[in-house]
């Protein structure tokens, strides 16, 4: 018992995370002032100094007066064009100014996901940036959470008898 595979973990297969994807953070093109009208640039990856990504985007007038971001790059693997608009919005803060979001462009079984979100992701299986929920994403931390700590953590008496065990002193 306790072998190689013998447990039904030994097949299960992590979920993606973050980290390792490409990111589109909303909060930080609006810190570099890019949601302004007719606003373009290029937003590259690096990998040390070389560079292992990058997508061209641009700012237009959208719908009832909001803004779109037009983002714009090639699949490596296909060569495929991908053009992908993201609506953007912004909410006011309570000090002045206001905070940018955009809303997640992807459709989940015909029914577009429309989030609020700050950040969109691309996985290296996706096509399209969209938000965590609709790739399933989740974060490495999340990922290497020991259960037993909680387990520890409810029942302090148990983890005081194993501190003391540890730190009793031998004669």
């Amino acid at each position: 018992m306790g072998g190689f595979g013998s447990s039904r973990w030994g097949w299960h297969s992590k979920a993606t995370t973050v980290e390792d994807c490409r990111l589109l953070d909303l909060g930080d093109l609006a810190r570099r002032g890019a949601f302004v009208l007719g606003y373009s640039a290029i937003l590259r990856w690096f990998r040390g100094k070389k560079e292992v990504a990058s997508i061209g985007y641009s700012v237009r007038p959208g719908a009832a007066g909001g803004l779109v971001l037009d983002v714009s790059y090639r699949m490596t693997k296909t060569g495929e064009s991908v053009e992908l608009p993201i609506r953007l919005e912004p909410t006011p803060l309570h000090f002045g100014g206001h905070r940018w979001w955009g809303r997640c462009p992807l459709s989940i079984n015909d029914r577009p996901c429309g989030r609020r979100v700050g950040k969109l992701y691309l996985p290296a299986y996706g096509k399209y940036f969209g938000c965590r929920r609709c790739y399933h994403l989740t974060y490495e931390s999340a990922q290497e959470h020991d259960k037993r700590v909680d387990a520890r953590r409810r029942n302090p008496a148990a983890l005081d008898a194993i501190l003391d065990a540890a730190y009793a002193p031998t004669s």
